[in-house]
């Protein structure tokens, strides 16, 4: 045992598993700091983040760890370097390609592990991946996700096609990634892996059930000789084995050449203060979608609208298992009967928006000059009024609600909406308004030339707020609807042609007629 100990790897992965919380978004002073406390505690490797083949700049840079961040970040030598790729987003007849779109020949430099995370079906792909990468002179760690799933016989065969090509993988990695499992259950797995593998291995354990650090101990106990671990625990879902506390346990408990100081002050500087803004960490929820193998980012998503009652977060769970829902998809998440149930007859959308009569206001100069009109048909008309995006001229004095669905809009006014506002969203984007915002859900779905709304249903022809809130309303059965300020573009303007090309297509689709209070360049 005590010849083993010694050579514990302990992975931090805290800039990788963290970021599902903050889109990988990380203040580069944290940065800096976390580093120096991974230098000074003697943790062997870090795992900075992901390697995309997509860059949409959806995210914040942690998600891509493009060489030139990592070389920004002058990581010492003594410390490894890894990140992680998808096995689910390669094609395999296009692997090389894509393999040297995401690793050049200066990523070396930078790199010494790349993670491939994969789930049962994935692990053929992940050895042709891990084969072409190797290649490249990388240690390829494969990370086995859901491993509660696979049953045993299934789990033989994985480990032992993976024996046969131990010479172009360096460890093993079995993920709890429900956090579903118990220390004999990991004990079990440890021992299975231990006989058929035959080699390094390493235990990522989700914290669902308060049972991370426990699970991680029984593993190491068992041979695991790669441990992750998060700073105060930052993961997706419930979270991970804490740094702080592995780091502790081992030093006191081992004996081990470990040091967790800079570590704990580092922790409480910056991470204590992150836990308490996202809220991650063990709770009934969790353990609950663990014990259903529900994956942790529907309760990650859930939990951060705070509108649900502890009651309708449970019922919201038990509607999930009757879902495919261990993989996260949105669309699974949206029939979960809570989210996004605007027709139903307690939903506050239908209370106020079901058959009412609607003026719709732009956030444009014209609508400031006419607040008298906007006031007569609000208190003598008896009309809810909408902003579209965020309106810097009313407040919710004026505005019954404001909707928008457009990404760089929301992350460019999402701190400009006042308190008490009252937001119309994706459910997706619920995560990044502040908690005195009242946020409500509403999803459509992008289809070409389509207007549809039926049963919640609704799909629009171009992601334009405009379109997003007319296939509310039509939802809603409203009975008028009026706009004021939409002016329009110049006609060679993109905004101008979607614009037109949706009003068409409206035309066709709705039986709602759209009133036009102020003069406009769209066709109507």
């Amino acid at each position: 045992m005590s010849s083993l100990l010694n050579k514990i790897n302990i992975l931090d992965c805290t800039l990788r598993d963290g970021g599902y919380y903050n889109q990988w978004k990380f203040d580069k002073n944290l940065v800096k700091n976390y580093i120096e406390s991974i230098k000074e505690s003697k943790i062997s490797i870090i795992e900075i983040g992901f390697r995309f083949l997509s860059d949409s700049k959806l995210y914040g840079p942690f998600a891509y760890s493009k060489d030139t961040l990592l070389k920004s970040l002058k990581i010492p030598k003594k410390i490894k370097v890894s990140v992680m790729i998808n096995a689910s987003d390669f094609n395999e007849k296009n692997l090389d390609k894509q393999m040297m779109k995401l690793f050049t020949q200066n990523s070396k430099r930078y790199i010494s592990i790349i993670r491939i995370a994969c789930k049962q079906n994935e692990i053929p792909l992940s050895i042709k991946i891990a084969k072409i990468l190797k290649e490249k002179g990388f240690e390829i760690f494969i990370n086995l996700m859901q491993i509660n799933l696979i049953k045993k016989k299934k789990f033989k065969d994985i480990l032992n096609l993976l024996y046969l090509n131990k010479n172009i993988i360096n460890c093993f990695y079995f993920a709890d990634s429900f956090g579903s499992m118990t220390p004999d259950m990991t004990k079990e797995i440890s021992k299975l892996v231990h006989k058929y593998w035959k080699g390094d291995f390493g235990i990522h354990a989700h914290d669902n059930c308060g049972l991370a650090l426990k699970n991680t101990l029984e593993a190491m106990k068992n041979g695991a000789k790669f441990l992750d671990c998060t700073f105060s625990g930052m993961g997706r879902g419930a979270g991970n084995v804490s740094t702080e506390n592995i780091l502790n346990t081992l030093i006191k408990n081992y004996n081990l050449n470990f040091d967790d100081r800079k570590v704990i002050k580092i922790n409480k500087k910056y991470f204590l203060k992150l836990k308490k803004k996202y809220k991650w960490g063990k709770s009934n929820f969790y353990k609950l979608a663990a014990n259903k193998n529900i994956h942790p980012t529907f309760i990650q998503n859930i939990l951060l609208d705070d509108k649900y009652k502890y009651n309708e977060v449970i019922k919201i769970i038990k509607n999930l298992k009757k879902f495919k829902s261990n993989s996260y998809d949105f669309d699974i998440l949206k029939k979960s009967l809570l989210i996004n149930n605007v027709v139903s007859p307690g939903s506050y959308l239908k209370k106020n928006l079901f058959k009412k009569k609607i003026l719709i206001l732009t956030n444009t100069n014209i609508v400031k000059k006419n607040i008298n009109i906007i006031k007569y048909y609000k208190y003598k008309k008896d009309f809810k009024i909408i902003g579209i995006n965020y309106n810097k001229f009313f407040s919710s004095e004026i505005l019954d609600f404001n909707v928008t669905n457009n990404y760089k809009r929301i992350i460019l006014e999402r701190n400009l909406y006042k308190k008490n506002t009252n937001l119309i969203i994706p459910t997706q984007f619920s995560h990044l308004f502040k908690k005195n915002i009242n946020i409500y859900n509403f999803d459509a779905q992008v289809t070409e030339n389509q207007f549809k709304f039926k049963n919640n249903n609704c799909l629009i022809p171009h992601d334009i707020s405009i379109a997003y809130v007319l296939c509310l309303l039509n939802l809603l059965s409203s009975k008028e609807i009026y706009l004021l300020g939409f002016d329009g573009y110049k006609n060679e303007d993109y905004l101008q042609y979607q614009m037109n090309d949706f009003l068409k297509i409206y035309n066709k689709n709705s039986k709602i007629k759209l009133n036009f209070l102020s003069k406009t360049m769209y066709n109507n």
